[in-house]
């Protein structure tokens, strides 16, 4: 069968009906995938589900992501990147991806050991990570109680940091993002 399509495309391209023969090759695997809508369908479905796959196993093995493999468990799109003022979005995004300059980021590019890049904001000698700089740093005491609700970071674990950084309700997420771009603003100068 592939040889009597091949002979066929030959002959189309030998009388100039078409300029290139890879063109031909590609109208026809175009044509064959229309007509076995369920073997594309397959080979997408494939591929997307091995993209998955390889993204899961990025995230779980890349020490950069501690704390974002926390909040962003499914691939998918983020209902944030819609709501978000692009500032505010953008400030949002940086820390969800550590693309910022606090010290567990600043001391990973200086090779410094992940047990000693402490927070040079306050005196609790403890790491300088997303979860300390918005929950627990005193530097950022008033800051904290003005934009965010106290559930949030009186006696704050893993669980409401996840909770916060995943929360759906628009008001909390403004908030929340105008804190982080005040964080990332101080952390930056």
């Amino acid at each position: 069968m592939v040889k009597v399509y091949y002979q066929y495309f030959y002959n189309c391209y030998r009388n100039k009906s078409y300029k290139h023969l890879w063109h031909l090759w590609l109208k026809y695997i175009e044509s064959f995938l229309y007509i076995n809508l369920d073997i594309k369908t397959i080979v997408e479905d494939t591929l997307k589900s091995q993209f998955i796959q390889e993204w899961h196993r990025s995230v779980e093995n890349s020490s950069k992501c501690n704390n974002y493999r926390i909040f962003k468990t499914t691939f998918g799109f983020e209902d944030y990147l819609t709501k978000l003022p692009k500032d505010l979005r953008n400030a949002f995004v940086k820390f969800r991806t550590t693309n910022h300059r606090l010290p567990i980021e600043t001391g990973r590019w200086r090779n410094i050991d992940r047990s000693l890049r402490f927070c040079t904001l306050c005196n609790k000698n403890c790491i300088g990570d997303e979860f300390h700089y918005l929950l627990e740093c005193t530097y950022f005491d008033k800051l904290r109680k003005l934009y965010l609700h106290r559930k949030y970071f009186v006696t704050p674990n893993i669980i409401k940091f996840k909770d916060l950084l995943t929360s759906t309700n628009f008001e909390t997420l403004n908030l929340l993002a105008i804190l982080i771009k005040n964080i990332l603003n101080v952390c930056s100068s």
